[in-house]
């Protein structure tokens, strides 16, 4: 058993780390890993497919937040955004690290808010590094408020986002 899933890991951990690039997944490739699994365990006469593949699926996922998480830590810790004041000039604003999320949560809480996360349909175009955000701020504690507008950020398109950014740093005309 132990070298089945040794295989069925080592075949898919090369697919799944091919396109898209790094980053630019979504809740879809999150949701997939298991269609992925599926598609292997149906050529076998295992009695226990479900629990077989929820228990492989688990550890793809898991091991995939471990890598990410493995892999924030090699990134520079200097990020910067930008937006456009009333003037149309472009305004930078440090972010720090550009995944701080990732920090303060354990991969076992990742997997289970992601799950969670993902189980709304309205959330399945936002990116898995974005959803860890949400995630952390779950476990944090933040206010519900200050995660629903995350939320509504990550679900905006470019123009929106602008808009929101612009609406909650700005500084208010005296």
């Amino acid at each position: 058993m132990r070298s089945l899933l040794f295989l069925l890991l080592l075949a898919h951990s090369h697919s799944f780390a091919q396109e898209p690039e790094y980053g630019q997944r979504n809740g879809y490739h999150w949701k997939n890993i298991g269609s992925w699994i599926v598609e292997n365990i149906q050529r076998t006469t295992t009695l226990e497919k479900k629990s077989w593949t929820e228990a492989v699926t688990g550890e793809l996922k898991l091991q995939f937040i471990i890598g990410m998480m493995e892999l924030s830590t090699r990134i520079p810790t200097e990020n910067f955004d930008r937006y456009q004041d009333e003037k149309g000039r472009w305004q930078y604003f440090e972010t720090s690290h550009p995944y701080p999320h990732l920090f303060g949560t354990t991969p076992d809480q990742v997997l289970k808010g992601l799950d969670r996360f993902y189980g709304d349909y309205r959330n399945m175009n936002i990116l898995i590094l974005d959803a860890v955000h949400i995630v952390q701020m779950e476990v944090k504690g933040q206010s519900q408020e200050d995660i629903d507008w995350q939320i509504r950020y990550y679900r905006a398109d470019t123009d929106t986002r602008r808009q929101m950014i612009r609406d909650k740093y700005s500084k208010p005309k005296k």
